[in-house]
């Protein structure tokens, strides 16, 4: 995009320009006091005015080296994650929770820059800064991983899914509408994305005139936090409803314990991308397009620092510029690609030409002080032309990574991607400072960058073949499957199985357990009537009256007439409270059946839902 690097705050900048978002004296008046990041008011406070080393790590450090091993531990923690993440990522339905988590880290991260202001804790807001890096670029890069199954799920392309089972449309066309709603989904969500940072950078420079950023250090750093914890704010407000809508829809079969599955699907994609050639092929472009974009922006930025400096309102306004330059060139290249029904790999190759030229403009500057970014003006024109026609690659190089993914691998292969677009970043500006080091001249890296741009877009033009990606694809799954079935499964007992026996497991107990409240019923039904029964003689025996009877007839009669009617009321009332103990019983028993059959029917109707899911997983997966 074309706004500042996320995280950096008033601690850092890239190690190439650690003044980024200084406000500093300048010539022409913009400025009128230095508001110098943290680290430098730290250092200042300790060794003077001109001093630029700090204790960290257990030695004395320039504050370029601090920024450059802050940024080099965050790019290693970011590895690890996102190879163990990205292993595990694609299998089940835990995925979201994924990105839940890191939000919630990140937007701690966030508000907790309310409390880092003073350069006394500019060790505290490194740790902030390490931390706010690795969860931003793990949410990114999640969040993009997402866009792909967001597109096959639409109603649109579950149209064309079936009619592709049908008959009536062929393989080439559902891939081509494919294609074209992920660029869809992903140009729009770009497009909102920066409409939205126009009006946030708009209420930004309303808190920054409120707090009167200006007026000293001070009102300056608690001005970046006081924003830092805004933007934070509108993240997590815009993130809710989408957490609490999104589906949890399957991820693809892991084959084998998921633990032991994710290590092997890492090794596998690690040890096999060559069976993936254009993944591969787009891989090295993706690494060395990016490297040069990455390190042509850095170089713009010192030679811009060389020509004006300007303070956080400033380049707020400059932000502005950009970003609406950004929103108008993501719809102008979308609406192209629409209208022309254009390919995702020629929209690339068009954001491909606007860095090449990005990097001539540059280059031109070497040989020349007329024009070739040593004037005021085009820093604003460079904001423009990067907006209209280099941010559209942070979306279609994204949208290339699917085009060369395997359908039920995008969380790997993005966070791979991911890893590399990191590496990029710090490969370049470490060979154009060796080249301003050796030449004295800030604009002789772009002999540099403009060769690599164009041997990268070289490459990418004439290597990468997304339709033979596609087919190798296909093999790759294929193999994959037939692999997961030698390591661990029976070729009678697949997943798909597996699952369909637990369906049906489920649907017996469900029938085991009807029977049993069956039973039970009837058996509170019998014991009901007994109870009954039992009830009414007990009634008919207290209304009978034993009249009194001669001495001899009692006598010769005893049991009958004296003895006997006690006994069968004695005998009746037993008979009457076992009843009903006895009916108690079956009544809590047929509770409890009915319960065991209310758990049945929902695990049957649990594992039959899940087995139809799986089916449909694998008739997309067909596709």
């Amino acid at each position: 995009m074309a706004s500042a690097d996320p995280g950096l705050a008033q601690i850092a900048a890239p190690a190439v320009d650690p003044n980024k978002g200084m406000v500093q004296d300048t010539k022409d008046g913009l400025v009128e006091e230095d508001h110098p990041n943290l680290l430098y008011q730290q250092a200042e406070a300790v060794g003077g005015t001109d001093n630029t080393i700090l204790h960290f790590a257990g030695e004395d450090r320039t504050i370029n080296s601090i920024v450059l091993l802050c940024n080099g531990i965050s790019f290693a923690i970011q590895i690890v994650i996102f190879l163990i993440l990205g292993s595990y990522a694609d299998f089940g339905t835990f995925r979201p929770n994924i990105l839940i988590v890191l939000s919630l880290i990140a937007w701690g991260i966030g508000f907790g820059w309310l409390g880092i202001h003073h350069e006394s804790q500019w060790q505290t807001g490194l740790g902030l800064y390490i931390i706010g890096l690795i969860a931003y670029q793990l949410c990114l890069t999640y969040w993009t991983a997402a866009f792909p199954g967001l597109a096959r799920n639409t109603r649109v392309m579950r149209e064309k899914a079936q009619e592709f089972e049908e008959g009536t449309v062929t393989r080439d066309e559902y891939d081509h509408v494919d294609s074209m709603k992920r660029n869809e989904l992903s140009n729009t969500a770009f497009y909102i994305q920066s409409l939205g940072e126009i009006v946030i950078l708009a209420v930004i420079v309303g808190i920054m005139f409120a707090l009167h950023v200006n007026a000293s250090t001070a009102n300056n750093n608690w001005g970046l936090s006081v924003l830092i914890a805004f933007a934070s704010g509108v993240w997590l407000l815009l993130a809710i409803p989408w957490f609490v809508l999104e589906k949890r829809r399957p991820g693809q079969d892991p084959g084998m314990n998921i633990v032991i599955a994710g290590f092997w699907q890492l090794w596998r994609a690690l040890t096999q991308i060559w069976q993936l050639k254009q993944s591969l092929f787009y891989l090295i472009g993706y690494f060395l397009l990016g490297d040069s974009l990455n390190t042509t922006v850095t170089v713009i930025g010192t030679l811009q620092n060389e020509i004006v400096a300007y303070n956080t309102l400033q380049l707020t306004y400059l932000l502005i510029v950009g970003i609406a330059a950004q929103a108008l060139g993501i719809w102008a290249f979308w609406t192209i690609q629409k209208r022309w029904q254009l390919p995702t790999k020629t929209m690339f190759n068009a954001v491909a030409v606007g860095i090449i030229v990005l990097d001539g403009w540059g280059m031109i500057g070497i040989w020349t002080q007329r024009f070739g970014f040593h004037h005021s003006w085009e820093v604003w024109v460079y904001q423009a032309f990067y907006g209209l026609f280099v941010c559209p690659w942070y979306s279609y190089s994204q949208t290339m990574i699917s085009e060369v993914t395997p359908r039920g691998k995008e969380f790997l292969f993005f966070s791979l991607f991911s890893i590399i677009g990191k590496t990029s970043s710090f490969i370049g500006p470490l060979v154009s400072s060796a080249i301003i080091d050796d030449t004295g001249n800030n604009s002789s890296p772009f002999y540099f960058l403009f060769a690599l741009s164009l041997v990268s877009f070289l490459f990418l033009l004439f290597f990468v073949d997304v339709k033979k990606s596609r087919v190798e694809q296909q093999e790759y799954l294929e193999r994959e499957k037939r692999e997961k079935r030698g390591l661990g499964r029976d070729h009678e007992a697949t997943f798909g199985e597996s699952l369909w026996h637990t369906a049906e497991q489920a649907k017996f107990d469900l029938a085991s357990a009807s029977d049993a409240a069956e039973q039970a019923r009837n058996t509170v039904r019998t014991l009901d009537t007994a109870v009954k029964q039992s009830a009414a003689a007990h009634r008919k025996l207290l209304q009978t009256e034993i009249k009194p009877q001669k001495a001899d007839e009692r006598h010769s009669d005893i049991h009958d007439a004296g003895v006997a009617p006690a006994t069968k009321q004695l005998m009746v009332m037993a008979t009457f409270t076992r009843l009903r103990a006895a009916r108690k019983e079956a009544t809590l028993e047929m509770a409890r059946a009915n319960r065991a059959k209310l758990a049945a029917c929902n695990e049957a109707l649990r594992a039959s839902e899940e087995y139809r899911m799986y089916v449909s997983s694998l008739r997309r997966s067909d596709r």
